[in-house]
C-alpha cells in the first residue's frame, strides 16, 4: 500500500486532488524531473485527471526524450525506481507512436555491441516498414554478435515484400551461413578424422557402428545449410503483389550470385519457377502448395533408406540361417 518514493506518494496525492493547481504543478514537475518512472505517474495521472488523452503531451514527452537522450548518473548502486527508468520512458514513446524520435532512437538502438531491446521495440511498433534502412543499417554496419543480428532480422525478415533492403540483408544473411557451413564441414571433417586415427590405433571411439547410426537418425546435417535453405524457400511463399515478386527476384539474384553450388542452383531454379507462377495465379494447374527439394537431403534420405534395406537384409538373413552351436 505504500508508495515506492515520497515523491511518488506526492504525485498520486496530486493526481486525486485533481485542480488546476494540482495539474499545473504536475506539468511543473515535467521540466525538471529526472526519474522515468515519475514522467510515466505523471502521465498516468493527467490522463486520470482529464478522464481521457490530456493536453500535455508534448510536455511528457519531451521530459521523456530528454531523460532518455542525456540519462542521469545512477547510483553506485542504482535502486529499484533507477532501474525501471528507462523502460518506463520507452514505453511512454512507443504508447504514444512518436515518430519523431527516430533519429534519436537509432543512437541507442546498439551500444556495446549489443541491441537495446526496448529502441527495437520502437522500430518494430512505431515506425513499422520506415524502421528497415535504420535496422538494415545496423545488422550491416554494426559490431554486433549473431544474438543481436537475429534480433534485427526478425524484424527487418517482415518487410521482405516492401523493401529492397530487407532483400540486402538476406543476402548478407545468406553468405553468412555459406561462411558457416564451411566451418562446420572442416568441424565434421576433423571429428571423422580422429575418428579413423583412433580406430586406427584400435581405440573404440564408435566405429562404424557410429557413423551407422549418425547416418541413419540424422547425423551428418548442417544447422546453417538448414537455416540458408530456410532463407531460400522464404522467397517461394506465401501470394506476394506485382511489387513484391519484383523484391523477391532481386532478393533471388542476389542469392544466386552467392554461390554456384549445384544443390542451391537447383534450388535457386525452384524458387524462380514458383515465382513465375505467382506472376499469373490464375492460369491452368496453378497450385496453392509451394514444395522446395533440397537435392542434398533427398540423397542422404535415399542413402539411409539403401542401409535400412541392407539391414533388414542381414536381419532376415540370420533369422533364415541361425549360427549353428
Amino acid at each position: 500500500m505504500r508508495p515506492d518514493s515520497l515523491r511518488m506518494g506526492l504525485i498520486e496525492t496530486l493526481g486525486r486532488i485533481g485542480t488546476n493547481d494540482a495539474e499545473a504543478t504536475l506539468v511543473k514537475i515535467l521540466g525538471y524531473t529526472a526519474s522515468g518512472v515519475e514522467v510515466n505517474l505523471i502521465d498516468q495521472q493527467l490522463t486520470l485527471m482529464a478522464e481521457g488523452e490530456h493536453q500535455f503531451k508534448p510536455q511528457v514527452l519531451g521530459a521523456a526524450k530528454d531523460i532518455l537522450i542525456n540519462p542521469p548518473a545512477l547510483s553506485e548502486v542504482p535502486t529499484r525506481l533507477e532501474g525501471r527508468s528507462s523502460n518506463a520512458l520507452w514505453g511512454l514513446i512507443i504508447r504514444y507512436k512518436d515518430l519523431t524520435f527516430a533519429e534519436e532512437a537509432e543512437t541507442l538502438l546498439v551500444k556495446d555491441g549489443s541491441v537495446n531491446g526496448s529502441a527495437l521495440e520502437y522500430f518494430r511498433r512505431v515506425m513499422e516498414d520506415k524502421s528497415v534502412p535504420v535496422l538494415a543499417k545496423a545488422y550491416q554496419q554494426g559490431n554486433l554478435d549473431d544474438r543481436g543480428k537475429e534480433q534485427l532480422y526478425r524484424i527487418i525478415n517482415d518487410y521482405i515484400d516492401q523493401h529492397p533492403q530487407a532483400g540486402q540483408v538476406m543476402v548478407d544473411r545468406f553468405q553468412g551461413y555459406l561462411v558457416k557451413m564451411g566451418e562446420e564441414e572442416a568441424e565434421r571433417a576433423k571429428a571423422q578424422a580422429e575418428r579413423e586415427a583412433a580406430a586406427a590405433r584400435g581405440e573404440n571411439s564408435g566405429g562404424r557402428g557410429g557413423d551407422f547410426f549418425r547416418n541413419m537418425f540424422g547425423g551428418g546435417g548442417s544447422r546453417s545449410r538448414e537455416a540458408a535453405i530456410r532463407e531460400i524457400r522464404r522467397l517461394g511463399e506465401g501470394r506476394p503483389d506485382t511489387d513484391a515478386l519484383a523484391l523477391r527476384r532481386a532478393a533471388l539474384n542476389g542469392l544466386k550470385s552467392a554461390t554456384s553450388d549445384a544443390d542451391f542452383v537447383a534450388m535457386f531454379d525452384s524458387v524462380e519457377k514458383r515465382l513465375q507462377a505467382l506472376a499469373n495465379p490464375d492460369a491452368e494447374g496453378f497450385s496453392e502448395r509451394f514444395e522446395m527439394r533440397d537435392p542434398q537431403r533427398e540423397r542422404r534420405d535415399e542413402e539411409r533408406r539403401k542401409q535400412m534395406e541392407e539391414l533388414r537384409k542381414r536381419m532376415e538373413e540370420r533369422r533364415n540361417n541361425p549360427p549353428s552351436e
